[in-house]
């Protein structure tokens, strides 16, 4: 069986994805957690009806007991793709955040459909697969415990409660909340992944988009070979309210 993410865990196991999906396919996977003595702990997967993604898992305890499973599912839902030069039947997928105990106790469900709309969906075009119109590539923690996403196909990092699903805030895309210093490509693109340290400094990887091209036109690129994906990092203590800064770092 195909594997796919894979890495270790805070209590010293690793898991690893294995499973033929690739975060928008009518396919299940699940993931192993196994010691580093290559022994299988347990499995963990999205609680049906959804499907498991592929790109992260995180485990959460005390010591080196899991108690909680943080990982991303995935929902399949016929939509009309006409406007955008593709069918007007396609099976597009958006995704889902699933807290759950370690037996698959559902404790938290935080479901894409509700709170974005297609339009946020900006790169790539969406005609061809991955159709996934949100496509989130990495699941972190803020200082407060609030979850923070990269949503891949939407140029977004955004900020969700973990208790009540709200969404605090939106960096990037068509929902951009910050403002970003001394960056001419005006933030974040086709995000890879993003994550925060305890001082609740937040870096972001992109994909290595065409550099000499204005950020409207790259909002539908890719990958450029041969491009260096870039990385910045700032504050996001508050939105627009006090423009908090953001630095480009991909030429350090």
């Amino acid at each position: 069986m195909p594997a796919g993410e894979t890495k270790q865990q805070p209590n010293g196991d690793f898991t690893i994805f294995l499973g033929l999906s690739q975060g928008w396919q009518p396919t299940y996977g699940r993931y192993v957690e196994f010691m580093p003595s290559g022994e299988i702990v347990r499995s963990y997967a999205a609680s049906p009806p959804f499907y498991t993604d592929n790109h992260e898992i995180l485990l959460s305890g005390i010591g080196d007991t899991v108690a909680t499973v943080h990982l991303f599912g995935y929902e399949l839902r016929q939509v009309d793709l006409s406007a955008r030069g593709g069918p007007v039947d396609a099976l597009v997928a958006g995704h889902v955040i699933v807290r759950q105990s370690v037996t698959g106790q559902v404790e938290f469900l935080w479901n894409a459909w509700d709170h974005f709309v297609l339009a946020d969906w900006i790169e790539p075009t969406g005609v061809n697969p991955p159709l996934d119109f949100d496509h989130p590539n990495s699941l972190d923690f803020d200082v407060d415990g609030s979850y923070v996403v990269s949503f891949r196909h939407m140029g977004e990092i955004t900020k969700i409660d973990r208790r009540t699903g709200t969404i605090v805030w939106r960096l990037g895309g068509r929902n951009n909340q910050f403002m970003f210093f001394n960056d001419p490509l005006g933030g974040s693109a086709a995000n890879i992944a993003s994550e925060f340290s305890r001082m609740g400094i937040c870096s972001c990887t992109t994909m290595a988009c065409d550099t000499r091209r204005p950020r409207a036109a790259r909002s539908n690129t890719a990958w450029m070979p041969g491009r260096r994906p870039r990385r910045w990092c700032g504050s996001t203590g508050a939105p627009l309210r006090s423009s908090p800064p953001f630095w480009d770092l991909s030429s350090e």
